[in-house]
């Protein structure tokens, strides 16, 4: 049975995304300041990698391949947005935000995912946007407890400044 081409996409989108948040992430957290956030940021890190290599493995199930110019464009933008960061000096609260955004454009592309995978009838990719979609929900539910902390460190890195 061919794969939807929606449900093709959706795959090589995470896949390239995944794996440009463990590229991102790890500078994130080094610019969060919260020991707390930071240690989720870094454990989310390694998530990333391990959802990459999911995702890839279930395009390789499915007979296909990520997509090299979506791997690069995530690559390229990845780049641009440290680019940017770096221009704007250290910042835990913009560093909190670019993590939540991600986690959270990441965690609605796998429910649309699953809601494709499930309504194709693919319920291992189904179980596989399930779990991708809970990582990343964990992941924005400790950057939403880490709010207060991370303004009180920006604040405080801006007074010094």
């Amino acid at each position: 049975m061919p794969v939807p081409p929606l449900l093709a996409d959706l795959l090589r989108k995470l896949c390239a995304d995944e794996r440009a948040s463990a590229d991102d992430l790890g500078a994130l957290a080094e610019v969060v300041g919260d020991p707390v956030l930071r240690d989720a940021l870094e454990r989310h890190r390694q998530t990333s990698v391990e959802q990459a290599e999911r995702v890839e493995s279930r395009l390789a199930a499915l007979g296909l391949e990520p997509s090299r110019a979506k791997g690069l464009g995530a690559s390229i933008g990845a780049a641009v947005t440290g680019m940017i960061e770096l221009a704007h000096g250290e910042d835990p609260a913009r560093a909190a935000r670019d993590a939540y955004a991600r986690a959270q454009r990441e965690l609605a592309t796998y429910r649309v995912l699953e809601e494709v995978a499930a309504a194709t009838g693919d319920h291992e990719t189904a179980s596989l946007a399930r779990r991708g979609a809970q990582e990343e929900r964990e992941l924005a539910d400790a950057i939403d407890e880490s709010w207060a902390r991370v303004a009180r460190l920006t604040l405080a890195a801006r007074d010094e400044g």
